[in-house]
């Protein structure tokens, strides 16, 4: 066999209307946040991170897959010594739909940014 396939997703909803590929360098994280109206789809494609979805933590590598639902806190820390890289789907994607708790109420500008295309970057 000269290739090998793996079906990522199966059924992939019409209303995937928005793919990222993310970028998180070592010891970077994506504060904690939600959304109104966005699902989110991850496939980890490159080094290790710790997810935490609605106060569970998961520690994800290479070739793993996670799904957010809507209104579900979640954030990511990179524990890699290289940059991490995700590829993302957003399901329902709106603009503008971004929930920000407390805890990075002084990096709200910031994450409004990274609607547009932002790396998140450095550790909080």
């Amino acid at each position: 066999m000269n290739y090998q396939k793996r079906v990522l997703l199966e059924n992939i909803p019409p209303s995937v209307n928005l793919i990222q590929y993310v970028i998180i360098p070592p010891g970077g994280r994506i504060p904690p946040h939600a959304h109104h109206y966005t699902s989110e789809i991850f496939y980890i494609t490159r080094g290790n991170v710790r997810a935490e979805i609605e106060g569970k933590v998961f520690e994800l590598s290479e070739r793993d897959l996670l799904f957010v639902d809507v209104g579900e806190k979640h954030s990511f820390t990179n524990l890699s010594n290289e940059s991490l890289e995700m590829l993302v789907l957003k399901i329902n994607f709106r603009r503008d739909d971004q929930i920000l708790y407390p805890e990075n109420e002084d990096k709200a500008g910031y994450c409004r940014a990274a609607r547009r295309g932002c790396v998140y970057e450095g550790s909080s």
